[in-house]
């Protein structure tokens, strides 16, 4: 078989990238997996094989794609799905057009979409979130653009791949799309992490973090993601255990976010338990995981698989999440993770019942030790590749 993943594929822990490794590497003798990627410099970097930088961000880009695709003939297609691969407003409003040229082709057409909006989500806290607007007439114009997207990717698609019942049930009975062409596929678990060493960490970190016991939350730093509840439960947990840290590390696309946080660390007399790392290394990212008490996730909204939580699970590390979403599906309350709901309290609760019960946190990493066995990327390629089986 010779199947093409239109994706980008950086960084290293996208989605596309631990796919299409596992695929090159486990079933390279059933498929010839070629990737068509964006014509950015970085993306000739990559470790993976058959990479074509075919793309630009761009509204040229379905034409470019098709193009391709008929030089190089695969019998299946795999897109991925997320807003702003591709660009901007203008391309996200084109995609479409892509799949409507496979199928115009002939070609055997898969598309993961991951992430899945709700009609009934899409409100004035929606609105503020996603797009910094209170202009309540884009309500319907937004509604009206995930109608469009998600129906026309339901009539032109062969199959679609999405990564939980919930999400499978927003795009089945929300807009009525074919429940057999909708497949829930889990988003895989890297199948392992490498020990980092402590002198492969930089000084400055290590020096911010001063030998403490830390709370860990990590990812973009986003107004979806409520991270200001975290600080107002680090005031509460700090009364019984004042020696515990809250380290936050990642970069940001909303700066006015950022500045908005630590002002509010000021104002709430937090910048000695505090720390913003920024944007930290990959090799960083899992010294820190492994150091830390456990991991916090909190969201606002939950419509797609959680990438730092796949990485959160790999490395058996406990962790609390908001009780919403694909999160609340994911995790298992008190068995392999808690749940919180969104309130600052409820997550100080969660955190204090984490800190001094150990037997608690030593049986949810245990649980996630084993949720990972059956969530390599391996075992996900092979559930991947047997749903392009069946289109051939």
């Amino acid at each position: 078989m010779r199947l093409v993943i239109v994706s980008s594929i950086l960084p290293v822990t996208n989605y596309s990238a631990y796919l299409i490794e596992a695929l090159q590497k486990k079933l390279a003798l059933k498929v010839e997996t070629l990737v068509y990627t964006s014509r950015e410099k970085e993306n000739k970097k990559t470790d993976l094989k058959n990479v074509k930088l075919v793309w630009n961000k761009n509204l040229a880009y379905p034409f470019q794609v098709s193009f391709q695709v008929i030089k190089d003939k695969p019998q299946v297609v795999h897109l991925q799905h997320e807003i702003n691969m591709f660009g901007g407003l203008g391309t996200a409003l084109i995609f479409p057009l892509l799949p409507l040229f496979l199928k115009m082709m002939g070609v055997k057409t898969v598309i993961t979409i991951h992430a899945v909006v709700s009609p009934k989500q899409i409100n004035q806290e929606f609105l503020e979130t996603f797009w910094r607007s209170q202009n309540k007439c884009l309500i319907p114009l937004i509604k009206t653009f995930f109608f469009f997207l998600y129906k026309s990717l339901g009539w032109s698609a062969d199959k679609i791949i999405v990564h939980s019942q919930g999400l499978r049930k927003i795009l089945t009975e929300d807009y009525r799309l074919e429940s057999n062409k909708v497949v829930v596929v889990l988003e895989g678990i890297p199948d392992e992490i490498k020990a980092v060493e402590d002198k492969e960490i930089s000084q400055q970190i290590k020096k911010q973090i001063q030998g403490h016991q830390f709370m860990l939350s990590y990812g973009y730093l986003h107004r979806r993601k409520r991270i200001e509840l975290l600080f107002k439960a680090l005031q509460i947990i700090g009364k019984k255990y004042p020696e515990v840290l809250l380290v936050l590390a990642g970069g940001t696309l909303q700066k006015d976010y950022e500045e908005k946080l630590k002002r509010m660390v000021l104002k709430l007399k937090l910048s000695k338990k505090v720390v913003f790392l920024g944007f930290v290394k990959e090799n960083e990212l899992h010294w820190l995981i492994d150091q830390s008490l456990f991991v916090l996730l909190p969201a606002l909204f939950s419509i797609a698989a959680s990438g730092p939580l796949s990485q959160i699970i790999a490395h058996h590390k406990p962790v609390i999440v908001s009780k919403i979403g694909v999160f609340k599906e994911e995790i298992n309350d008190s068995f392999d993770g808690l749940l919180a709901q969104n309130s600052a309290y409820d997550w100080a609760i969660k955190a204090e019942r984490l800190i001094k019960d150990k037997k608690l946190a030593k049986k949810i990493a245990l649980n996630l030790a084993k949720k990972h066995q059956a969530r390599k990327w391996s075992v996900v390629a092979e559930q991947t590749y047997n749903l392009y089986q069946t289109l051939i």
